[in-house]
């Protein structure tokens, strides 16, 4: 009993982590790192917060709840610096860049403990927003990625427009 109580606690701080998580790219800043601001990641006030708050519950939890949370999916990066629906990578995209080919990349991401976002994808695939927008409406995808939010998160990304 103890145990399937114990299952229950980390299953429950695995879906409120899902429910608020975003993996990827880079760390939410701690401590003495300097701080990017929201608007310099092209993050609402909101989003920031909530990749925050995320961050915050994760490393809430013990590092053996942490295990079990990445082993259970409920971390789909060790990084909070993405939106959840922005490491929600469409079967279009990885169709788009070849099955084979996107499953060795996210298989050498996720051994080298990192995570996999659609900037991730455009950047080590070499897709600018123009190609990504054309997919995004071309497949009807729109609802997944909203294409202003998409193009703001390129833009302050760094990230190739053309």
């Amino acid at each position: 009993m103890l145990r399937s109580k114990r299952f229950f606690t980390v299953w429950a701080a695995v879906m409120l982590l899902a429910a608020i998580l975003a993996g990827c790219g880079g760390k939410v800043p701690s401590g003495s790192d300097p701080q990017p601001s929201p608007a310099s990641m092209g993050l609402t006030e909101e989003e920031w917060s909530q990749l925050s708050a995320a961050h915050e519950a994760y490393e809430a939890l013990s590092p053996q709840e942490q295990a079990a949370a990445r082993e259970q999916g409920g971390v789909p990066c060790p990084n909070f610096d993405h939106l959840e629906w922005e490491t929600a990578l469409d079967l279009s995209l990885i169709q788009y860049v070849g099955t084979e080919a996107f499953e060795e990349w996210a298989d050498g991401r996720w051994e080298e403990g990192l995570c996999s976002s659609i900037y991730d994808l455009c950047r080590d695939f070499s897709i600018s927003y123009s190609q990504l927008a054309e997919l995004i409406e071309e497949k009807g995808l729109e609802e997944l990625y909203p294409p202003d939010r998409v193009k703001e998160r390129f833009q302050a990304l760094d990230l190739p427009m053309e």
